[in-house]
């Protein structure tokens, strides 16, 4: 601003434009407005402004973008596609108390948090690629074992994009699924990009990441669980997951769009809960645990599951210490609402 005489105005790089009513030139004093694109890169980048007309010859000034802070794993943080995002949650629990969840990732699209123990998964993230598809964007589909008070946040480290999502206290959560993010230009791996878009890999390997959690959960949570209630007959295999001390069996069931159906494939995550998963190993869809009540005035063994998927599902469970059962059903089409329920009995 505070120029005399005519000017104008032009960018050597295409990330960098010029706006405002000026358009890149004017005449007398005015302010000159640029935008910018965020920085999908693992490197800094610069860009010059140049001036023309009544200014000297040369005259120009320099923009300096850093790079994209590409996320990195902690304690309580996802990092997920590639390291593209940034996944975290805060909790509050009925008595007012608040904290930051734990963060375990189960592969390279998916993990989860829990807040109190570490046997106990309360809240299940994944993000989704549709990049090949009409929506042209990445999802992020978000369920829950609880009903306690969860924020969470999902931050776009290459496109510099935020987005919080709420389940509030006392309600059954209900299935987040959202796309706000775009797909990158470097979505067959680069900066600020993911190896490949998952729908199309095929990728029926879950991730080392998963063997090391598995090892490392069901050693502790076996200190934390075991010894407590009554031994059932369930025998794993490759679509039973066998919780508490083997007692409850649990199956699912699925139905997709096109009509096709199958039976999901199960994998333990703990000694009370484990995952299902439909199409690919690397997509976690349905996650279930059994939650003894038996210490208070229920006096009763409860499920919860909560589903990242919208395709129809149903899910039976088997108490095998005293015969029974009950199925639980998941529309198609439907956001998947919290199932909990507490019908079998203790010990």
């Amino acid at each position: 601003s505070g120029c005399q005489g005519s000017w104008s105005a032009s960018e050597s790089s295409s990330w960098v434009s010029l706006a405002g009513s000026t358009n890149g030139s004017g005449s007398g004093s005015w302010t000159l407005v640029y935008y910018y694109d965020s920085n999908p890169g693992s490197s800094s980048r610069t860009a010059q402004v140049y001036f023309d007309g009544d200014f000297p010859p040369g005259s120009a000034f320099q923009l300096v973008q850093s790079a994209s802070a590409a996320c990195t794993p902690d304690s309580n943080t996802l990092c997920l596609l590639g390291s593209r995002f940034r996944v975290q949650a805060d909790f509050r629990d009925y008595a007012g108390n608040t904290g930051k969840a734990r963060a375990v990732p189960v592969t390279g699209d998916t993990g989860y948090f829990w807040f109190f123990s570490s046997a106990n998964v309360e809240v299940v993230a994944k993000m989704v690629p549709f990049c090949s598809g009409t929506s042209g964007q990445i999802g992020v589909y978000a369920g829950g074992l609880t009903d306690v008070q969860v924020t969470l946040k999902v931050f776009d480290t290459s496109a510099s994009i935020y987005r919080e999502y709420s389940n509030p206290l006392g309600n059954p959560w209900l299935l987040i699924r959202d796309g706000p993010f775009g797909c990158s230009v470097a979505d067959d791996g680069g900066p600020g990009g993911f190896d490949r878009p998952r729908e199309e890999s095929g990728d029926a390997a879950i991730s080392a990441v998963l063997d090391s959690l598995l090892e490392r959960h069901l050693g502790a949570a076996a200190a934390d669980r075991e010894g407590s209630g009554t031994t059932g007959t369930c025998t794993p295999d490759a679509y039973s997951l066998c919780l508490l001390n083997s007692r409850f069996k649990v199956e699912a069931e699925y139905r997709d769009y096109g009509g096709n159906r199958g039976f999901a494939r199960a994998v333990a995550l703990t000694p009370d809960t484990g995952y299902f998963w439909f199409f690919s190993a690397a997509n976690v869809e349905v996650i279930t645990k059994m939650v003894r009540f038996c210490d208070g005035s229920s006096g009763s063994i409860g499920i919860y599951a909560g589903g990242l998927t919208d395709v129809e599902v149903k899910l039976r469970v088997t108490d095998t210490v005293h015969g029974t059962y009950r199925e639980y059903t998941n529309p198609l089409g439907a956001p998947w609402r919290l199932m909990r329920d507490g019908p079998f009995l203790c010990p």
